[in-house]
């Protein structure tokens, strides 16, 4: 891909919007867990939990920074894929950006359910 057509592809009005909702999401996302979850060792989270069973899995606190690392990775890479499929398919990138939107609210919400459970 040239330079003048990464120009292009970051011209692009939904290009744009997709790649700021997802900037908006994982900096919110990564704010909410720097301010509720403390860097303590010694001390386990509940990383998995049941309404019916309970408690299921405990872990420490960079599990929920793995989480958050998990989204920025796909972030990445549905970018970079549309990047490459920009010149053969311009509504296919636009699609994998915005799928990429809905991927991270998702996930964004289950960092914050299991955010709010371990208060």
């Amino acid at each position: 891909m040239a330079r003048y057509e990464l120009k292009i592809f970051l011209k692009n009005k939904w290009i744009k919007i997709s790649l700021i909702f997802n900037l908006i999401i994982l900096i919110t996302t990564l704010i909410f867990i720097f301010i509720n979850i403390k860097p303590d060792p010694e001390r386990s989270y509940i990383i998995y939990y049941t309404s019916l069973e309970g408690i299921k899995m405990v872990g420490y606190f960079w599990n929920f920074y793995l989480l958050w690392f998990i989204g920025f990775f796909f972030s990445i890479l549905h970018f970079s894929l549309a990047i490459y499929l920009w010149i053969r398919n311009k509504k296919l990138s636009q699609f994998i950006l915005a799928s990429n939107i809905l991927l991270n609210i998702f996930l964004s919400l289950a960092i914050f359910a299991l955010v709010t459970i371990n208060f």
